[in-house]
């Protein structure tokens, strides 16, 4: 638990490989009801979508866990934020605060600042979390991923080391 709460400064990437775990391992039912959009999103009369600060966003649909909308959100410079809204209710959750990033950079444990990317796919619990790690020797990689359980993420294998893609 202590790594997770370290975990923070994320962006958003959709499309890379897991390396310890498989998406289709996690697979879940899409929801194909109505869309509730979280109240903090809107459309501009140009037809780009907002969030509550102003800041575009990506289009609110399912891009995790079956009924979720993943947002990444911009509070300035390495200032980043994500957002996590209930497709189905409208509701927004609380399970990816531990990603949240403010001025300072977040650090690895031994002092070295990280930018950490999320992966999802809409039709999984599973999300990838991959560090991309600036060391005096060069820029390092690991991955970690975890599950949706019960609207927390748990890890579900342990952080490793992988390729900077």
């Amino acid at each position: 638990m202590t790594f997770l709460a370290n975990l923070i400064g994320v962006t958003l990437a959709i499309g890379m490989q897991a390396t310890s775990a498989s998406f289709s391992e996690y697979s879940v039912d899409l929801y194909r009801g109505d869309m509730h959009i979280s109240r903090d999103i809107s459309r501009d009369h140009q037809g780009v979508w907002r969030d509550g600060a102003g800041k575009a966003i990506a289009k609110p649909e399912v891009n995790f866990a079956g009924r979720y909308y993943l947002g990444v959100h911009s509070c300035g410079a390495s200032c980043r934020f994500y957002s996590l809204t209930d497709l189905s209710t409208g509701a927004d959750l609380d399970a990816l605060n531990m990603f949240a990033s403010t001025d300072p950079p977040p650090t690895t444990r031994d002092g070295y600042r990280y930018v950490s990317y999320l992966t999802t796919k809409p039709d999984s619990v599973l999300l990838i979390a991959t560090y991309v790690i600036d060391t005096p020797s060069g820029t390092k990689c690991r991955e970690r991923p975890f599950a949706l359980q019960e609207l927390t993420l748990v890890p579900v294998a342990r952080t490793k080391a992988v390729p900077c893609r």
